[in-house]
C-alpha cells in the first residue's frame, strides 16, 4: 500500500461524504473513484470508496486536488488518519 496523505483536517463535503485535508498536486488524477483504505490513530483499517476532485486550478507541477471519502463521516477520518490507495490504485 501507498500512503497518499496523513489527515490533517476533515469536513463535511456539500453533497454527500468528507473532504480531507492536506490537499494533493496530482498530475494526472483519476476520473472514477478510488478505493482507498483508512489506518485509524488505533491501527484499526477499514477500505473505503474515494473520489479525486480537482481545482480549475493548476500549480507548477500539476492540478491541485482534494480528497472526498464517501460512506464516512468525520468522526471516521480524525486527524493523524493515514489514508492508503487501495490494491491496483497508482496516483501521480
Amino acid at each position: 500500500m501507498t500512503r497518499i496523505l496523513v489527515v490533517e483536517d476533515a469536513f463535511a463535503a456539500r453533497g454527500g461524504g468528507v473532504h480531507v485535508m492536506p490537499k494533493l498536486v496530482l498530475v494526472d488524477p483519476p476520473r472514477a473513484p478510488i478505493a482507498v483504505v483508512l489506518v485509524g490513530p488505533g491501527g484499526a483499517r477499514r477500505t473505503v470508496r474515494a473520489s479525486v476532485e480537482t481545482a480549475h486550478i493548476r500549480g507548477p507541477s500539476g492540478s491541485f486536488a482534494m480528497l472526498r471519502l464517501h460512506d464516512v463521516d468525520m468522526t471516521d477520518v480524525p486527524p493523524g488518519t493515514e489514508i492508503h490507495a487501495g490494491d491496483g490504485v497508482t496516483l501521480r
